[in-house]
């Protein structure tokens, strides 16, 4: 059976407490630094956000795709992360911005 939100959410947040277990992509890098969003601001929100909208498989890679959110050093954040499923063992952040903006 499927993983809820919520189990996603428990899984994320167990994967992103060692943080070598959670890489980056170029693009989402790229997007952090022209947004202003660190390194710690979206650790912080893989390790105590929310995800608010239901995960959804990505097409290309079969990978589960998660949008973590959180209310995070004054701005509402949103980290997008994939996950190759229920049993991974870390996780790529695909993009981060900032919610609204």
């Amino acid at each position: 059976m499927p993983y809820s939100k919520h189990g996603w959410e428990r899984m994320i947040r167990n994967i992103a407490n060692e943080s070598g277990r959670i890489s980056f992509s170029k693009h989402a890098l790229s997007q952090m630094r022209s947004r202003k969003i660190t390194l710690s601001m979206a650790f912080d929100v893989l390790r105590k956000g929310k995800i608010l909208l239901e995960p959804e498989p990505d097409i290309k890679t079969g990978h589960m795709v998660c949008r973590m959110e959180r209310f995070t050093a004054g701005s509402p954040i949103a980290v997008v992360v994939a996950c190759e499923n229920e049993n991974a063992l870390d996780c790529i952040v695909v993009t981060a911005f900032i919610i609204g903006g």
